[in-house]
């Protein structure tokens, strides 16, 4: 196991700061444990969506205007009825890549 080489080479006496293999393998191991938190942390937010955004290349939009439109209808769990399209404000939010964004009403 890495995270055990990696023990055996700091009880050894190598530093991360002088020994890059021992740097490395701890990236790995670190890399690792941050990606399992990251797992167990996913946080719903209730009234939000995925969705993929396109420029407005033809400048159809107005300045703070946002076109969407849902594959299936979006169900508004506060009353019960299914939204094919959104009349209101709403916060559109970057997540981890420049394609996704996150739409909260």
């Amino acid at each position: 196991m890495v995270h055990e080489a990696c023990v055996t080479l700091l009880e050894s006496g190598f530093l991360p700061k002088t020994n890059i293999t021992l740097r490395n393998k701890l990236k790995d191991v670190l890399t690792k444990a941050c990606d399992k938190l990251g797992e167990k942390l996913h946080v719903s937010i209730a009234r939000s969506t995925s969705m993929m955004c396109i420029a407005d290349d033809l400048g159809i939009l107005e300045e703070n205007e946002v076109s969407i439109r849902f594959s299936k209808p979006f169900f508004d769990e506060e009353t019960g009825m299914r939204k094919y399209y959104l009349d209101e404000d709403v916060l559109v939010a970057r997540v981890s890549s420049p394609l996704t964004s996150v739409l909260i009403f």
